[in-house]
């Protein structure tokens, strides 16, 4: 069963509920004892209206329409054999909105059901039983299904606007984490090569090498700026990136122990996870 729904649709079970009104197609040949000709009518009716009610699911306009005119036809057609055809006119009409696409086309395809209808009433003397509740029953349903249709649409709408300010809230973020990280490291990583490059000339044994003297004071002062300037660095990637990314205390700390591992340098560390709110936790990191 689930296969006669395409599985994109917001609808879920529910059609499969709405089908449980085709049963008063039925009341007719059952109160009337009708015999195997009637009931073979009334059988192969009811499968050609499925088959037409579970297509209109899968297919688009303009062949959306024509399966609607359908489905409107066979009621019209059967009302002298089932006045309670009028169900078939019924699904029909609570089918417009939602396949019009705007409320303007659906009152237009509305007007022209019950116009159509008046005709058969009027010229082809229709019964009353039949064209009477399809007129009233298709007003009712189709009244309400416009104001639903044209709801879910707004609603639509509104979450596609929304995803799309998400979309460029997240973009813009990007786009300012990459000019900070630009701005910072590129300044940074600059300094640092400089610096870099000068001590190991003032480390170098000879100084005719080059214009650079052997110093070892400078050459340690000059790494001494090195690590000061890593960990303003450090202090201003995380203050950009914070609020993007969320920091935790014991990664933190397992990343310290294996900093300073790498150093040479043994470290212990007891850590307790403890509740916090993000913010909060932004501030310890």
């Amino acid at each position: 069963m689930a296969g006669l729904l395409p599985k994109n649709r917001d609808h879920g079970w529910a059609p499969y509920v709405w089908l449980v009104f085709l049963s008063f197609f039925l009341v007719q040949p059952v109160l009337s004892h009708a015999g195997i000709r009637e009931w073979l009518i009334t059988g192969g009716a009811s499968l050609v209206f499925a088959v037409l009610y579970f297509a209109v699911f899968w297919t688009k306009p303009p062949l959306t329409y024509l399966l609607l005119i359908a489905m409107a036809g066979m009621g019209i057609g059967l009302a002298n054999f089932n006045p309670s055809s009028s169900v078939f006119i019924i699904f029909s009409a609570s089918f417009i909105p939602w396949v019009a696409g705007t409320t303007r086309r659906a009152v237009m395809a509305l007007a022209m059901l019950i116009l159509v209808l008046a005709i058969d009433a009027v010229f082809f003397h229709a019964p009353m039983s039949f064209w009477s509740v399809s007129i009233v029953v298709a007003l009712g349903v189709a009244g309400s299904n416009i104001h639903f249709a044209e709801k879910n649409r707004a609603d639509t709408k509104l979450r596609m606007a929304q995803d799309e300010i998400e979309h460029l809230a997240k973009v813009a973020e990007r786009e300012r984490i990459a000019r900070d990280l630009h701005d910072v490291l590129g300044h940074t990583l600059s300094l640092i090569i400089v610096k870099s490059t000068l001590a190991s000339k003032l480390l170098e044994r000879s100084g005719t090498q080059g214009p650079v003297a052997f110093d070892p004071e400078r050459a340690k002062a000059e790494i001494n700026d090195i690590e000061r300037v890593s960990r303003e660095a450090m202090a201003e990637i995380r203050s950009t990136l914070r609020g993007y990314t969320t920091y935790k205390i014991n990664e933190e700390v397992q990343r310290a122990e294996s900093t300073l591992n790498t150093a040479g340098i043994w470290a212990e560390s007891n850590v307790v996870e403890v509740s916090m709110s993000p913010p909060r936790k932004a501030e310890v990191a």
